[in-house]
Order: structure tokens, then sequence, then C-alpha cells
């Protein structure tokens, strides 16, 4: 991995360390309106290929929540991959962002396998 990405990840997973900590006992939405949330927005188009890999990885597991990302790659892009039909459904929602960043050009350590 490029020095660049890596520091991103290593970014990346420290911000969603904190956020996780941080909103473990928030319910619903307000837990999307924390600041280390935020900066991992504000991170843009650099973090796009971590969250896809994290949609993966949460996807992979059981109880797995791929969801937690959908917000942050909405805000980031500035459009929504979900069509209205599976918004709700956090796997069609997941596939449908993987698909996006595929076409996109978005490489990420999954699809690099």
């Amino acid at each position: 991995m490029e020095p660049s990405k890596l520091g991103a990840l290593h970014k990346f997973m420290d911000l969603a360390k904190e956020w996780t900590e941080g909103t473990k006992d928030v319910k619903g939405t307000e837990k999307y309106f924390n600041r280390n949330y935020a900066k991992i927005v504000e991170m843009g188009d650099e973090v796009i290929p971590i969250l896809l890999d994290h949609i993966v990885e949460e996807i992979l597991k059981e109880n797995g929540d791929p969801g937690q990302w959908f917000w942050a790659l909405r805000l980031i892009t500035g459009e929504n991959a979900v069509p209205e039909r599976f918004r709700g459904v956090p796997m069609k929602a997941a596939a449908c962002w993987l698909h996006w960043g595929n076409e996109h050009g978005f490489e990420t350590e999954q699809s690099g396998r």
C-alpha cells in the first residue's frame, strides 16, 4: 500500500474507533452528527475506497452493519447510489455502493485481491 493511502487508512481507523466508542450508547441517526464521523467525511475522496472496504468487511461479519458508512459516502460524493426500492435493505444498499465504487474507478483492497 502506498504511504499516502496507508496514512489515510490509519487516520480513518483512529477516527472510526473514536466514533464507535463515543457513540456506542447513542440511538438512531444522532451518532452521525458526531465530530469524528464528520472528520471522516472531511477526508473526502481519499477515504472512499476505505469506506467501500469496510462495507465489505461488515457484510462478511455475522450481524455486521454495512449501513454505517452509507451516509458518509453520500455526503462525500454528493450522490445516492441506492435506489429507493433498496433503501432500508442494508445488504442490497451495500451492493449498490460497491457497484457505484467500481463504476467510478475506486479500487479497494477487496477488489485488488
